[in-house]
């Protein structure tokens, strides 16, 4: 008797390549811009550490609590398997105020600005960040990353009093922090997406010290294949402290910074 016939190559069922790029929602390139509405906290020590007492320059200085600011955000998925990628962020707030003291602001170290002087303040902040990112597991639904970058945080806080008394002082960093971090991307739907990533670090080198901390989440709608918005929430807390002049670049004034805002972010993403 002959052996049965094998089924013809054409009804073999297919089987999906887990890396196979065209059965991914996951877009290789893409350019964000968006727009944040943020709540401040603000707190500035100008001189050695354990010398000068901090001060919250939105109560006393009258610095903006809230603000309005622009960011700009890129991604690149660069191997065929897309679970290597590479993003790059910038974020610019700046502030400035003058108000007149309503109370004497103690700045530490023997100075005392008494209430009635005419202060003039402002807090220059922008953040650029690179990361790289692992997906260490991605399907068609799920891409879950490990992450590693860099935030460089430029920092120039001026503080000019004149009047019942005459005082000048300025603070400036360029402070280099890295980041570990976790980042995970959910396909609701073909064009319903949730978006989340946290950070964190903690570095001390050469008489400097700083941490950092991030949480960002968000919802994605995709009308287009090409186009995307977005509605997420931002969290960001820094806190930098120089105790002398270090070797650290930008960084040559002692002094400390704690930052940190909330906020929501509208967006518009563009996808490749």
């Amino acid at each position: 008797l002959a052996p049965p016939a094998l089924p013809a190559a054409a009804t073999l069922p297919r089987v999906r390549r887990p890396d196979a790029a065209v059965e991914k929602p996951w877009s290789r390139f893409g350019v964000t811009l968006g727009g944040t509405g943020v709540g401040l906290n603000s707190e500035v020590r100008l001189g050695a550490a354990g010398v000068g007492v901090g001060v919250d320059v939105e109560e006393f200085l009258d610095l903006d609590t809230t603000t309005l600011s622009f960011r700009v955000e890129g991604f690149w998925r660069f191997t065929e398997n897309l679970r290597h990628r590479l993003d790059l962020s910038w974020f610019d707030l700046d502030r400035s105020a003058s108000t007149t003291l309503g109370q004497d602001l103690d700045l530490g170290g023997g100075v005392i600005l008494p209430g009635g002087t005419d202060v003039q303040s402002r807090f220059d902040l922008s953040l650029l960040r690179a990361a790289y990112s692992y997906s260490f597991f991605q399907d068609d639904r799920i891409d879950l990353a490990v992450a590693g970058g860099l935030y460089v945080a430029p920092l120039h806080f001026e503080l000019d009093a004149t009047g019942l008394a005459t005082y000048s002082d300025s603070l400036r960093f360029t402070a280099p922090l890295p980041t570990i971090g976790l980042r995970s991307d959910f396909a609701v739907t073909p064009r319903w997406f949730l978006r989340s990533e946290i950070g964190l670090f903690y570095l001390e080198y050469d008489r400097y010290r700083g941490t950092i901390s991030t949480v960002n989440a968000a919802v994605e709608y995709r009308p287009w294949n090409h186009v995307a918005f977005g509605l997420g929430i931002d969290s960001f807390d820094l806190q930098v402290e120089s105790s002398d002049s270090t070797s650290v670049p930008g960084v040559d004034r002692s002094g400390a910074v704690e930052f940190g805002y909330r906020g929501v972010l509208l967006y518009a993403k563009f996808l490749f």
